[in-house]
């Protein structure tokens, strides 16, 4: 009597045991799981997915001039004695420029010095930026073509150039001071996902140990007494 009480505790023991087990495990792999998401997108940032920087739009600019004003003493037709490689979309922006220029204001102005103009700004810049500047600028001098209203003068259109880089280098700085707290995340979140896995795989070995453990048990109980009542689960 007294032994089948002490086999029912401790069968009902090992199910409790084996159920803590099994939610432990449960838990390890889902935390795995998400740390393993969470840093999923800063690494896909370094394989080239990632958000750009930009240099803002033309309403964004008039919108500052309204409210703050500006004024600068950048000039556009600085000439640059170096050779720069330009590429396609900073020569289509310079065309642009220029075209409206000539257009609001009868200036003719230099598609060569706009384009070493621009080539010289964004060379100051990382090369791994150099897309995103001229993405930047060629959607921001679409803009101006198109725009209508009363045209910016000539100074604005300076200070046009000098507010976009500005901006532009402001959202290149953001996103390079927070590379390396993403790299913390990631890392920290990678070293969770591995320490949880760890815990998983353990828990799952003590499950299958402890049901192993269980099985041997009553199989030297029925070879040393054939007549006990051997309760199988």
């Amino acid at each position: 009597m007294e032994g089948d009480m002490l086999a029912r505790l401790e069968k009902a023991y090992l199910n409790i045991l084996r159920v803590f087990i099994l939610i432990a495990a449960s838990i390890a792999l889902i935390v795995a799981c998400l740390a393993i998401i969470s840093s999923a997108p800063f690494f896909a940032s370094q394989l080239g997915f990632r958000g750009e920087a930009q240099g803002g739009d033309l309403a964004r600019f008039m919108e500052e001039q309204r409210d703050y004003g500006s004024s600068s003493d950048y000039d556009a037709d600085t000439g640059y004695s170096r050779t720069f490689t330009i590429s396609g979309s900073l020569q289509e922006t310079a065309k642009r420029l220029s075209a409206y220029a000539k257009t609001h204001h009868s200036i003719d102005l230099s598609t060569e010095k706009i384009e070493k103009s621009l080539a010289a700004a964004q060379e100051e810049f990382p090369l791994e930026y150099y897309g995103d500047y001229e993405e930047s600028w060629e959607t921001l001098s679409k803009q101006l073509a198109v725009a209508e209203g009363k045209p910016l003068s000539m100074e604005k259109l300076d200070e046009l150039t000098i507010w976009h880089d500005q901006n532009f280098r402001m959202a290149m700085a953001e996103k390079e001071a927070s590379k390396d707290e993403q790299l913390l995340g990631a890392l920290t979140a990678f070293g969770t996902a591995g320490g949880a896995f760890i815990v998983f795989v353990f828990l799952v070995f003590c499950f299958i140990f402890v049901r192993i453990e269980r099985n041997l048990r009553l199989v030297r109980v029925a070879i040393t007494d054939p007549d006990a009542n051997v309760d199988e689960d």
